[in-house]
Formats: C-alpha cells, sequence, structure tokens
C-alpha cells in the first residue's frame, strides 16, 4: 500500500460516506493505514494487523455495543457527549492497533494514552448515565466492558515494562 493508494482509498470512501458515522470511522481507518506508513520504518516487518491482539475483540464489541447505545442517546446530547464518546473509543482502538504493531520498546507511550482515554470515556459514560442518557442497565453492560478493557490494557503495560 502505497501513500497515493492511502489516498486514493480515502477519496473513495468519504466520497461514499453517507452520514458522519461512516465518515468518522472511514477518516479513523485512513488514520490507521497513513500512521502504518509513517512509522514503517520503527517496525522490522509489519505484521498483518488482525484479531491477534485479544483486546482488539474486546474494543470491537464494546464500540458496537456503544453505536447502538448512542443511537438513542436525546439530540441534544448525541452529537456533544455520545460523539466525544465516539471519538474516545476509536482513540483508544488506534493506540492498542498502533501499540500491537510497534516494537517492544515503543509500545508504552501508546499503551499510555489508551488507558488515559479509556479513564476519561469512563468517567463520560458515568456522565451520560447521570444526566439519563442511558439507562443502568445499558451503562453496567457498558462499565464491565470498559473495566475488562481497562484490565488488558494494564496487563498488557506491565507485560512490558
Amino acid at each position: 500500500l502505497t501513500l497515493a493508494s492511502a489516498r486514493n482509498k480515502r477519496s473513495l470512501t468519504l466520497a461514499s460516506a453517507r452520514n458522519k458515522r461512516s465518515l468518522t470511522l472511514a477518516s479513523a481507518r485512513l488514520k490507521i493505514v497513513i500512521f502504518k506508513m509513517d512509522h514503517i520504518k520503527d517496525i522490522h516487518t509489519l505484521p498483518e494487523f488482525g484479531l491477534d491482539i485479544p483486546v482488539f475483540t474486546k474494543l470491537y464489541d464494546f464500540y458496537k455495543n456503544l453505536s447502538q447505545i448512542l443511537i438513542l442517546f436525546p439530540k441534544a446530547k448525541r452529537y456533544t457527549l455520545g460523539q466525544r464518546m465516539d471519538n474516545l473509543t476509536l482513540e483508544i482502538f488506534e493506540s492498542s492497533i498502533a501499540a500491537g504493531i510497534s516494537l517492544r520498546e515503543k509500545k508504552l507511550p501508546h499503551l499510555e494514552k489508551a488507558i488515559v482515554s479509556l479513564d476519561l470515556l469512563k468517567i463520560l459514560l458515568r456522565l451520560a448515565k447521570d444526566i439519563q442518557c442511558l439507562d443502568n442497565k445499558k451503562y453496567l453492560r457498558l462499565q464491565e466492558s470498559l473495566q475488562e478493557i481497562g484490565r488488558m490494557l494494564g496487563g498488557w503495560k506491565r507485560s512490558i515494562k
């Protein structure tokens, strides 16, 4: 994949994006591709990234659940609090992928960024519950997922120190 083809892919993806959510996802995918291209010199071999990082699977499931719940947010909060929660989740994805493809000595900053974003996401999720954007059952399900993701990221961080 070259930078030129990444740009072409971006223009095709952005042109076909029909709503704000797919536009956000398209730009996140593009960031990942460009990140890989920019940091390829730091990696001996660029592994084929997939579901081989366990935290990625948990994040993926969390994001699917969060997306379904954000649609139900009141309109006044959907594009402020909801969008910020969506963006933080994508940042955690980006940081965990970056940590997964980085050399061992370069993983720590990416993991720390993911952990900070996760902590902020936990706070915003609790705020969303407190202002009644989501009910207790949905909050508990999402919070449980975040706790598990936090334990996985923390364990990953301890294993490389």
